[in-house]
C-alpha cells in the first residue's frame, strides 16, 4: 500500500494535479501500515509516519451538536434563492446532486439555513437497500442551502473534530455500515438520530484530521479532473462524428446529435483539412489532395451477410480454449472496436463459426430497437461468434464501417428491427439499407481517428476507475 501511495502522489504531478498546500505535503509524507493488536486497539491500519499516538474513542454526540429538518417541500419554488436538500440531493458517496430545487427564506426555512463547514445527513431512504442512509453532505461553500426533514443539520465541535475531516470519517464504509445497523424499516429503510449519536467514533489529533482530509481531498480532486477530462472527450468525440457523418443523404437527422463547440482543450489538436463538399469535416490525401466525394451503395452490395453460432453461458469459462464474443456483450462489455476479447469457450473450434478479421457485427435481438443499433468491428480473426449475431463481411475498413452504422445509421437500423418484447434485426433488411461510402484511404484516416480519441477515453476511465479503487481502500484502512 506505501508503494501504492507513492505511485499515486507522482502521477496527480505528472498529470498536472492543481499544487496546493495539501497535495504538496502528501507529495512528501511516508506511510506505513500498523495493525491493530491488544495494547493499540484504536489504531488504524494506514496512517503517516509522523503521527503514532492512539486514537481517542468517543460517541458521536459527544463531538458534535445538531438539529433535526422539517417539511419544506410545499415551499420548493422555480425561482428560489436557496439549494434545498431533499432526499434525491445525496448520493452514495456524500456528493450534493444539485436537482435544481430552490427555495427562499421565510419563517418556516429560515431556521433550517446551512452555513459553510455544516453536516447534513440523511436518515431516510425511499428503497429498501438502504444505499444512501447516513449520507452526509459537507456545506464547503459559500452557497445558500435549506435542508428538509428526514435529515440531520450537524456542526464539529471543531476542538474536537474537523469538519473535513468529519465528512470523510461519516461516508466511510465501516462509518456508513455503523448507522445502517442501527436503521429500521422494511419498505423504507431509516434511522433515528439518537441512535447515530450513540455510535463509537475514533478520533486522532487535530493535525492528524488535518493531513487526512487534505490528503482524500487531493485524490477525490484527481477523481474530479478525470471526470471531466472524460465527459469533455466524450462531448468532442460526438461533435466530431456529427460533422464527420452529417449529411441529409446518409440519414443523420439534426436533432440525433447535440451541437456542441469542439471542446479543443480535451485533447491535442487534430491536424486535418475541411473542405466545403458533402460533410462539414472531411480529410485530405496525405499529398494534400482532396478525397473524391463519398458514394451512395446499398450495404448489401459491399457485403455478405451470415450468421453466428450458439455459445450458451455454460458454454464461456476462463478455461476455455477459443476467445468468443456473445450477442449481449455488444450491450456491455465492447464499443466500436473490439480489439481485446474478454471471453473464452470450451466448445471445439470447428463446432463454431469464426471470425475473419475486420468483420462487423450486429445483434439480431434485443430488448428495443434503439439498443439493436449497436454494431462492432472484429479486429482479430479466429475469434467465436455466439448466436444472435449479425455477421457483415466486406472490404470496407470495418472499424469505419462500425463507426457509422454505430452514429450515422443508428436511428435507421433502429427503423428497420422488428417485434416489441423481443426485437429481432434481420440480414434482408440490412442489406436494403443506404450507405454514403467514402474511398479506402478516408474510411482509413476516419477509423484511426475516432480510434484515437476512444483510446484516450479508454486510458482516462482506467484512471479514473484506479483513483476511486484507491479512496475505496484509504477510506477503509484509514478510519479504525
Amino acid at each position: 500500500m506505501n508503494d501504492k501511495l507513492s505511485r499515486v502522489n507522482a502521477e496527480f504531478q505528472d498529470d498536472g494535479t492543481p499544487k496546493n498546500s495539501a497535495t504538496e505535503s502528501i507529495q512528501h509524507s511516508k506511510t506505513s501500515t500498523q495493525h491493530s493488536c491488544a495494547t493499540h486497539a484504536l489504531v488504524p491500519k494506514l496512517r503517516f509516519d509522523e503521527f503514532n499516538a492512539v486514537y481517542s474513542s468517543y460517541h458521536l454526540g459527544d463531538t458534535i451538536t445538531h438539529k433535526g429538518g422539517t417539511a419544506l417541500e410545499s415551499f420548493v419554488e422555480e425561482n428560489g434563492t436557496h439549494k434545498f436538500i431533499s432526499i434525491g440531493s445525496y448520493s452514495k458517496d456524500g456528493k450534493f446532486i444539485d436537482n435544481q430545487q430552490r427555495i427562499s427564506l421565510n419563517a418556516k426555512s429560515e431556521s433550517r439555513l446551512l452555513e459553510k463547514n455544516d453536516l447534513v445527513m440523511v436518515l431516510n431512504d425511499k428503497t429498501k437497500t438502504g444505499d444512501i442512509i447516513g449520507s452526509t453532505i459537507l456545506i464547503d461553500s459559500s452557497d445558500s442551502y435549506i435542508y428538509n426533514q428526514r435529515s440531520e443539520r450537524i456542526i464539529t465541535n471543531k476542538e474536537l473534530l474537523s469538519p473535513l475531516y468529519a465528512w470523510f470519517l461519516l461516508n466511510s464504509p465501516k462509518q456508513r455500515k455503523n448507522v445502517f445497523s442501527v436503521s429500521q424499516g422494511g419498505t423504507q429503510i431509516y434511522v433515528n438520530f439518537p441512535a447515530v449519536k450513540s455510535l463509537k467514533i475514533h478520533l486522532p489529533a487535530l493535525p492528524e484530521q488535518e493531513k487526512i482530509a487534505a490528503f482524500l481531498t487531493a485524490v477525490d480532486q484527481r477523481a474530479e479532473q478525470l471526470q471531466r477530462k472524460k465527459t469533455l472527450l466524450q462531448s468532442y468525440k460526438k461533435a466530431c462524428m456529427q460533422r464527420l457523418f452529417s449529411n441529409a443523404e446518409c440519414g443523420m437527422m439534426s436533432d440525433e446529435f447535440q451541437h456542441d463547440e469542439t471542446p479543443t482543450s480535451a485533447t491535442e489538436p487534430i491536424h486535418h483539412s475541411k473542405l466545403s463538399t458533402q460533410h462539414s469535416l472531411r480529410f485530405r490525401q496525405d499529398n494534400g489532395e482532396p478525397y473524391s466525394d463519398w458514394e451512395e451503395k446499398k450495404l448489401g452490395e459491399i457485403a455478405t451477410f451470415s450468421k453466428g453460432k450458439g455459445i450458451s453461458k455454460n458454454d464461456v469459462s476462463e478455461e476455455g480454449t477459443t476467445k468468443c464474443i456473445r450477442y449481449g456483450e455488444l450491450y456491455t462489455v465492447y464499443t466500436e472496436t473490439i480489439s481485446t476479447v474478454f471471453s473464452s469457450t470450451t466448445l471445439p473450434a470447428n463446432e463454431l463459426v469464426m471470425s475473419r478479421a475486420n468483420d462487423v457485427i450486429i445483434p439480431a435481438s434485443g430488448e428495443t430497437h434503439i439498443d439493436i443499433a449497436t454494431a462492432s468491428c472484429v479486429i482479430d480473426e479466429g475469434i467465436a461468434l455466439g448466436g444472435d449475431l449479425n455477421i457483415i463481411r466486406s472490404n470496407v475498413n470495418g472499424v469505419f464501417l462500425a463507426y457509422y452504422l454505430n452514429n450515422a445509421m443508428k436511428h435507421k437500423i433502429a427503423g428497420l428491427a422488428q417485434g416489441s418484447s423481443v426485437i429481432h434485426l434481420y440480414a434482408s433488411q440490412l442489406k436494403d439499407l443506404k450507405l454514403q461510402v467514402p474511398t479506402k484511404g478516408e474510411q482509413t484516416k476516419i477509423a484511426n481517428f475516432l480510434s484515437s480519441i476512444d483510446t484516450k477515453i479508454e486510458q482516462v476511465t482506467h484512471q479514473l476507475t484506479q483513483t476511486l479503487t484507491f479512496k475505496k481502500g484509504l477510506l477503509q484502512q484509514m478510519f479504525t
